[in-house]
């Protein structure tokens, strides 16, 4: 990094943050952002899974009041879903 510094004559306090590739050096890459598709996926999965679990939970509460229960406690259990599935 210092002969860079003083290849091109800059100060000591600028850092050259251009991401390059490490077989080559250059400059031309992409990001693959596997990390991002990753934590997505799980999250997708979590989301997805605590969705079912929030609207069963609402179908058993609704259940007391009857079939019309059911259904009203289910899409509670939805909307209740969405609401913590955003939050986290």
């Amino acid at each position: 990094m210092n002969e860079l510094a003083l290849e091109h004559g800059w100060d000591g306090d600028m850092v050259d943050v251009t991401v390059r590739c490490p077989k080559c050096s250059s400059a031309h890459v992409e990001s693959r952002d596997i990390g991002r598709r990753y934590g997505g996926a799980i999250g997708a999965i979590a989301g997805t899974t605590s969705g079912v679990a929030l609207a069963i939970t609402g179908a058993e509460m609704g259940f007391l009041a009857g079939p019309l229960g059911a259904v009203l406690g289910a899409a509670a259990g939805v909307v209740i879903d969405g609401i913590v599935g955003g939050a986290s």
